[in-house]
């Protein structure tokens, strides 16, 4: 492709004459006295200057001997793309086209690209030469909730109307933005990227999470300017959103009175053991939080793999209710400090089922039950740690023994100071179970009446 270069050519483009009527070239018609169309040098000039234009704009050089370079020049446009300048504000953005776009022009399919001078910070909108502003969607075709927008990124925006999503309305489509979060659908197969709402959160610090009895568990996020209005809720969430990493997951609960507890069915991802999570009433004002269950209901319990360490609650509850039980063998409750045991008419303060229950701190008791202390079936551990203090007030009754052990379960309190009285048998052990006092004799626990051993069971 090249300008006319012969003798006769003029070293300048003449200057155009004022446009006409539009019509077509004619071979003429001698028969009708038509003439033929006579092609001015003006015409020539025009269509060989649009022609180099588009190759010395794709940044080619003419070149008399080739004949090729339009479609070289076509070629390489089709790779260079028009990046527009954000003339908007974070979260508004505009940009003005070098041909602008009008309603007619600006339709489904229609790119554009933005290079990003405002970060967005929440849902955005894109308005390209003055029209009205769209709403910018992400892949999963929900509006942005900040950071997909980055900072000197650039923007690819695609216009599109799908039924069902803003109404039917036109959106633009976000469909890259260099060093910005990418929205995409929930994944449904292996391949899928995933969105966050699908992936544990991995804790890199420990997390604290919020119940109060004025909380939501519906509207509730676990925050404390938001909190849920169950600890069951805040486990839950717990277990379904985290990977604790090794960190410590609290549940910290307001003081009020609760008439549910928790069930621990089954471990956090990422913890390590038993410390990882606390669930975290009032230690030094434990009648603060009251836990108070009704009929053959647990205040806490584990199961399935739980482990839990529980501090500053008052549990108390109805008839054949109980403190803290743990069901399997894999499942685990530590007592730390600030726990007051209340009445639970014919159940049991602590009630190894299978499982291990310790008791790491002083705790008081105010109320009686069938049995302060149960380990029974293979297996199930109660231990009142060595060197901590558990006081009694007002002579709790225990209908069956103040510590029990059967079935080869285990209560073991070692070096532990009573202080206070209670009425009914210091214990009762058979079936092969052992209660350890550490050699302290018949009369070291609380009661009103001697201990009883049978079939097999061992008091040491």
């Amino acid at each position: 492709m090249y300008q006319i270069d012969n003798s006769t050519a003029a070293t300048t483009q003449p200057a155009s004459t004022a446009a006409g009527t539009a019509g077509f070239f004619t071979d003429g018609n001698p028969a009708t006295s038509t003439p033929a169309t006579i092609v001015p040098a003006e015409w020539l000039n025009a269509v060989m200057m649009e022609l180099a234009n588009v190759v010395t704009g794709a940044g080619l050089t003419l070149a008399k001997n080739q004949f090729n370079q339009v479609l070289s020049a076509i070629k390489r446009l089709g790779q260079t793309t028009i990046v527009l300048t954000d003339t908007g504000s974070a979260n508004a953005y505009t940009a003005t086209n070098a041909t602008p776009l009008v309603a007619g022009t600006w339709v489904d399919g229609v790119i554009q690209q933005i290079k990003i001078a405002h970060a967005n910070t929440g849902a955005s909108t894109y308005a390209p030469d003055g029209l009205p502003a769209i709403p910018i969607y992400g892949l999963g075709l929900q509006p942005l909730q900040g950071g997909e927008l980055a900072l000197n990124g650039t923007a690819v925006l695609m216009h599109a109307t799908i039924a069902g999503i803003n109404s039917g309305n036109p959106i633009c489509v976000l469909m890259e933005c260099a060093g910005g979060a990418q929205p995409v659908a929930p994944a449904t197969a292996s391949q899928h990227a995933v969105q966050f709402g699908q992936v544990r959160k991995l804790l890199t610090a420990n997390l604290t999470i919020y119940v109060a009895t004025t909380g939501n568990d519906s509207t509730g996020n676990g925050t404390s300017g938001n909190p849920f209005a169950t600890i069951q809720k805040a486990y839950n969430y717990i277990q379904q959103t985290y990977d604790l990493n090794g960190f410590i997951a609290t549940i910290q609960v307001a003081n009020g009175t609760y008439t549910a507890g928790l069930t621990a069915g089954g471990p956090l991802v990422g913890a390590l053991g038993v410390t990882n999570c606390v669930v975290q009433g009032n230690t030094a004002s434990p009648s603060s939080v009251v836990i108070n269950v009704g009929n053959s209901t647990n205040c806490f319990a584990a199961t399935r793999g739980g482990q839990i360490t529980v501090q500053g609650f008052t549990v108390q509850g109805g008839t054949a209710s109980q403190g803290f039980a743990t069901n399997d063998n894999l499942s685990q409750i530590n007592l730390g400090a600030g726990i007051v045991f209340g009445s639970m008419p014919s159940g049991a303060h602590i009630n190894a089922n299978s499982g291990t229950i310790n008791a790491n701190s002083s705790y008081s008791i105010t109320g009686g039950a069938s049995v302060h202390a149960i380990a029974s079936n293979p297996g199930s551990i109660v231990t009142i740690s060595g060197g901590i203090k558990v006081t009694l007030t007002g002579t709790p009754a225990f209908s069956t023994s103040f510590v029990n052990a059967g079935y080869l379960g285990m209560v073991t309190a070692s070096s532990v100071t009573f202080s206070g009285a209670a009425t009914g048998a210091l214990y009762g052990v058979s079936v092969n179970g052992v209660v350890n006092s550490g050699g302290a004799g018949a009369n070291y626990f609380p009661g009103s009446t001697a201990g009883a051993t049978a079939t097999g069971g061992q008091y040491i």
